[in-house]
């Protein structure tokens, strides 16, 4: 009979209870983006290997991206509260607080780049398949459907 306990979950768990609340959000949140990278990946192929139409199955993994967005989002809302109280904390000059003005400056960086994630991952499908334009790498837009993109802007081009 084997124990009933596995010494990798009790370290797992050991672990958790360990981790401040800022540290499991920052967790949740990589492998919330990690999942939405892989959906809108899988997405995009499944578009570019049906001819530009994915039918019922890229809706649905539209709609798996929408929601795990959403998701991400209350992480990121979680998060910059989290900063938030430890800056009041901080600000009151509590002394025994596990964490200092760099833990705090770290964790405000942290929240802002998962905010930038977000917003990459935000970006339409469509906006990725534009073509680029070779000085500022910004998309260049066509003119009419059946005109060809321009290499650069206008403005680019002076």
């Amino acid at each position: 009979m084997r124990n009933a306990s596995c010494p990798r979950a009790d370290k797992k768990r050991a672990d958790d209870e360990a981790t401040d609340e800022f540290t499991r959000l920052k967790k949740l949140s990589s492998k919330q983006i990690g999942e939405i990278r892989r959906t809108i990946t899988e997405r995009d192929e499944l578009i570019s290997s049906s001819s530009g139409s994915g039918g019922h199955a890229s809706v649905q993994l539209s709609a798996r991206i929408r929601e795990l967005l959403r998701e991400v989002q209350d992480t990121h809302g979680l998060m910059q509260k989290c900063v938030a109280k430890e800056e009041k904390k901080l600000a009151k000059g509590k002394r025994d607080l596990p964490y200092t003005q760099e833990d705090l400056e770290a964790h405000r960086e942290i929240t802002e780049l998962v905010g930038k994630h977000i917003v990459e991952c935000q970006v339409p499908a469509a906006h990725s398949l534009l073509p680029v334009c070779c000085r500022c790498t910004s998309p260049l837009r066509r003119s009419r459907a059946t005109a060809p993109a321009p290499r650069t802007h206008p403005s680019c081009s002076k």
